[in-house]
């Protein structure tokens, strides 16, 4: 009796053994543990300016943040209609496109692979990556200038 009784609570064990070493195999894996979803912000540097960009909540947003682990990024943009910077990003992201009204600090991703800084408005399906904090309109042109502008986006 004693060796039945040995045995079942043997095999309890093992089976419990064997469901938590199978749960821990389950689990998702982390994609990259230097990004977390609490440090939402990205920087733009334009010469001597450091611009802090809130980033948004979409996938878009997820997908270069996780291009900028691997490092700092510069972009070559043009003037595009006289209400934005656009250049190309290097890599294509998925879109999140949503019909909006753009205005002067919006960072946005345009056909997955255009990188976007508006300085005026806009109305368009676009996808938002985030937004420049505490500039205002005329700051922003002041510091991209006319003609083109070399900027380089980092994680802080």
């Amino acid at each position: 009796m004693k060796i039945k009784f040995l045995h079942i609570i043997l095999g309890v064990m093992l089976l419990t053994g064997c469901a938590f070493y199978n749960n821990r195999s389950t689990q998702p894996e982390m994609k990259n543990e230097n990004i977390s979803k609490e440090n939402n912000q990205m920087n733009i540097t334009v010469g001597e300016h450091v611009f802090k960009v809130m980033l948004a909540n979409n996938s878009s947003a997820d997908a270069l943040k996780e291009y900028l682990v691997k490092g700092p990024v510069t972009l070559a943009l043009s003037d595009y209609s006289g209400f934005e910077k656009v250049g190309n990003l290097g890599t294509t992201l998925p879109q999140n496109n949503e019909k909006m009204n753009t205005v002067a600090g919006d960072i946005i991703l345009y056909q997955g692979n255009q990188f976007v800084i508006y300085y005026g408005e806009n109305s368009w399906n676009l996808t938002r990556l985030g937004k420049i904090e505490g500039v205002s309109k005329e700051e922003l042109q002041e510091v991209l200038g006319n003609g083109d502008v070399e900027v380089i986006i980092s994680l802080p």
